[in-house]
């Protein structure tokens, strides 16, 4: 547990600054450990780093400390916790340059947080949350939502007592945290087949994607075929000739906090894959959308799926489901079909 020494919001710089504060967890984000570095001293991550290493001035705001640290800060930061670089290395702490940008790595888990407090630790990001076509906790299998209190663009602010003293009962110091946590329970995985919309999301994720512990991190592991059918099949999602894009329009119905669009509303027709995850625009339920589109697309479903349209989409194939929803929405873009159509069929012989 954080214990103050020294007011760092007073101090000069070049002065000595001791911190007290737990190490980072093994799958903690370098940007979720600076802040809980930081926020007991009622300061900003990017001021505790200008009084650690005030030679140091970044050339970017938005400097992602969670795949590079800059050596001086480094240093610094080992002098400030009086430990060696063999403890605290300098490494990348499994965010790859595959992961979200900085500023839109705010999902969470709100069961882990609960875990977190119970466990007498204050609540940290994990890497695992990251990556773009995870969308759902890789432990409790649950999906993942937003947090909502965001300080600089992408410096997450938890309440104070959780990071000075964290226990359970102050988990009712942040007002949406239960809100949060029910509905991540409500679609539990012992609570929904493997064929609900959620289920086909969450097997299409893990067969694309990989974690790994030594050294942690993830890569993706889907086969050059499957990668190259849901790269085209996320970008036809993501299209439109209309306001909203095609996969907003066929995402499930009922499900809006789950199944939802873009963080702000944009008309293009066509978007590359990196643009899908990276916009400003993007939303952890926007993207678990395009993930719906492509799952159902590649997985078929034997449920049926009312859809947000009205429609149902009945127990079926990817060949129908592509016949009879995707090609009647995707207008000119019909011409790209006769390059993804053979892939999903070889794909869909493997999975």
């Amino acid at each position: 547990m954080p214990a103050i020494v020294d007011d760092v919001s007073t101090a000069r710089p070049g002065r000595q600054i001791r911190l007290y504060v737990d190490l980072p967890y093994p799958d903690e984000t370098w940007s979720s450990f600076f802040d809980r570095l930081a926020q007991p001293y009622q300061v900003s991550r990017l001021e505790l780093i200008s009084l650690l290493a005030p030679e140091w001035r970044p050339w970017r705001r938005w400097s992602d400390f969670d795949s590079s640290m800059p050596k001086p800060v480094h240093s610094a930061l080992l002098a400030a916790l009086a430990v060696s670089d063999v403890e605290l290395p300098n490494e990348s702490r499994g965010v790859g340059s595959e992961a979200l940008p900085l500023a839109r790595r705010v999902d969470y888990c709100p069961l882990c947080f609960i875990d977190d407090l119970a466990h007498r630790r204050t609540p940290y990001f994990r890497y695992q949350w990251t990556v773009p076509v995870y969308t759902c906790c890789f432990r409790h299998g649950t999906p993942l939502v937003t947090w909502r209190r965001v300080r600089g663009g992408d410096e997450r602010v938890l309440p104070l007592r959780w990071h000075l003293h964290p226990k359970p009962k102050f988990s009712a110091d942040c007002g949406w945290l239960d809100e949060d946590a029910k509905l991540a329970s409500s679609f539990r995985p012992d609570r929904l087949s493997d064929q609900s919309p959620l289920g086909l999301v969450k097997r299409l994720s893990k067969s694309l994607v990989r974690f790994r512990s030594s050294p942690p991190g993830f890569k993706f592991v889907g086969m050059n075929s499957l990668n190259l059918a849901f790269d085209e099949l996320v970008r036809l999602g993501a299209s439109t000739t209309y306001e909203d894009p095609l996969a907003l329009q066929l995402r499930p119905m009922g499900n809006a906090a789950i199944f939802g669009g873009p963080r702000h509303s944009y008309k293009r027709e066509f978007y590359r894959l990196s643009n899908c995850w990276r916009a400003a625009y993007t939303s952890v339920e926007y993207r678990r959308s395009l993930l719906w589109f492509a799952a159902r697309t590649l997985l078929g479903s034997s449920e049926p799926t009312p859809l947000a349209d009205g429609r149902i989409a009945p127990p079926c194939n990817g060949e129908r489901w592509l016949d009879e929803f995707i090609k009647p929405g995707i207008g000119h873009l019909q011409e790209r079909l006769p390059l993804v159509e053979p892939v999903i069929r070889l794909v869909r012989t493997y999975l």
